[in-house]
């Protein structure tokens, strides 16, 4: 997979949720250059669990922005939001299962 790569019309306006957006995408380019390499599990599962704890996190600060502005898909963002985070978390639960496996999925 190719690296992600920050562009400013990825900018939501907010300084502080545009560097929450740029770390996510630091997080993601970290796990997908680790799944492909071999013989590293240990930072694919770091990777993995950093993924899960900063999403949740900026999510969390993105939907307090979200509701103080009165965003209206505010209920089908924190939709989106979730299903990420679950997503996240069962490539997590399959990697803790077959970490060999999973790398070459997620280098994909």
């Amino acid at each position: 997979m190719a690296a992600m790569s920050w562009t400013k019309t990825m900018s939501v306006g907010v300084p502080e949720l545009d560097d929450d957006h740029k770390g996510l995408i630091h997080i993601i380019n970290q796990l997908d250059e680790s799944a492909g390499a071999e013989g590293r599990q240990a930072v694919v599962r770091q990777s993995l669990v950093a993924l899960i704890r900063y999403a949740e996190s900026h999510f969390g600060r993105e939907e307090e922005v979200m509701m103080v502005c009165g965003y209206p898909p505010l209920a089908a963002h924190k939709g989106e939001h979730q299903a990420f985070v679950n997503k996240v978390r069962g490539v997590n639960d399959r990697f803790q299962d077959d970490p060999d496996g999973l790398s070459a999925f997620v280098a994909k």
